[in-house]
């Protein structure tokens, strides 16, 4: 991304590796999809204003991804506590 037009996604080669290292498929699967999420918003108008650091982004969507009980009780309605 060009510093003039906002800001720039950091660290997206690591990122990608961290990713491609999960052994779990369907965590693996979703973080796929959050971040080609991220990189059709930071191509549109959306652009971030600030560097995103995809590094930390990647750790804290893993921790969330990777808990699919939490996952299934969200998508079913269920209530659950957060940060279980």
């Amino acid at each position: 991304m060009d510093d003039r037009q906002g800001g720039r996604l950091v660290g997206q080669e690591e990122a990608e590796a961290l990713i491609a290292a999960i052994g779990d498929t369907t965590t693996r699967e979703l973080l796929g999809a959050f971040f080609a999420s991220i990189w059709r918003n930071a191509q549109s108008d959306r652009r971030p204003i600030n560097d995103v650091d995809l590094v930390f982004i990647t750790h804290v969507a893993t921790d969330f991804c990777s808990n699919h009980k939490l996952l299934q009780a969200i998508l079913s309605g269920q209530k659950d506590e957060w940060g279980k």
